[in-house]
């Protein structure tokens, strides 16, 4: 099970408000990726490197969400 990042209750506040979730910390204890709009709501197990598996922590944007978000960091 990952770990969200620590953060301020009004900054969740904030997410859930934007991504139009309860609780946008559940995906990441669930190892989901972040339920539409924010990403596909599926599963968030394998990441690129350790930056990625950070990214996910903040985000909860699996690593193919992250690739069509940011770019997949020059890989094909």
């Amino acid at each position: 099970m990952a770990k969200p990042i620590s953060r301020a209750k009004r900054i969740n506040d904030i997410r859930a408000t934007l991504a139009g979730v309860d609780d946008p910390d559940k995906a990441i204890r669930e190892n989901r990726c972040q339920p539409p709009p924010v990403g596909c709501g599926g599963p968030a197990m394998v990441f690129r490197d350790p930056l990625s598996a950070r990214e996910y922590r903040i985000t909860g944007m699996c690593q193919k969400c992250q690739d069509e978000f940011f770019g997949n960091g020059g890989e094909e």
